[in-house]
């Protein structure tokens, strides 16, 4: 990939734990040494990853991970997963919460990659015990403009989902 003036950047990881609580521990500095080895040999290309909330559906929280003072990373994937089972409405004020907590920690708006919720069904639990629910149309299309709302110009979107993992489903 070195060179190609294709490549518009890297996925290093999703969702890395600074914690260790969850997944192997992923210190800042090590994806700072990442992001910095690439930019110095493409100053051109993005670095990506998705970041791991370590708070919950109703208060999300990115204090004390990554940003870009710590780890030089260029884009932050932030994922809000409204639509779930074990509520009456969908909850797309999510999306407000977790991009709020996202620009707290140090992310600014410019670096949000909005990760739009493209799975469902299976064995997969919430934070809140209840199930993900694959989105209708009209849900996807309220997620999104709910996103574009809250972060107008993104580099990209994402969308989101497994595979068929634990017997999900996706777009």
């Amino acid at each position: 990939f070195l060179g190609n003036p294709k490549v518009y950047g890297f996925f290093l990881v999703d969702e890395p734990d600074p914690t260790g609580q969850y997944h192997t521990q992923v210190d800042a500095e090590d994806l700072k040494a990442e992001s910095d080895w690439i930019h110095a040999r493409m100053p051109d290309a993005k670095t990506f990853i998705t970041a791991m909330d370590m708070g919950s559906a109703e208060n999300p929280d990115f204090s004390n991970t990554y940003n870009y003072d710590n780890t030089h990373i260029d884009l932050f994937g932030i994922s809000a997963y409204p639509v779930r089972t074990g509520t009456d409405t969908v909850d797309y004020d999510m999306i407000d919460r977790t991009v709020a907590a996202a620009v707290e920690s140090g992310i600014p708006v410019s670096q949000i990659v909005p990760v739009h919720q493209t799975f469902g069904g299976g064995n997969w639990t919430t934070n809140t015990g209840g199930k993900y629910v694959m989105p209708t149309t009209d849900q996807l299309q309220t997620m999104m403009d709910h996103w574009d709302e809250l972060v107008p110009s993104p580099e990209f979107d994402f969308a989101y989902a497994w595979g068929s993992q634990e017997g999900d489903v996706a777009l």
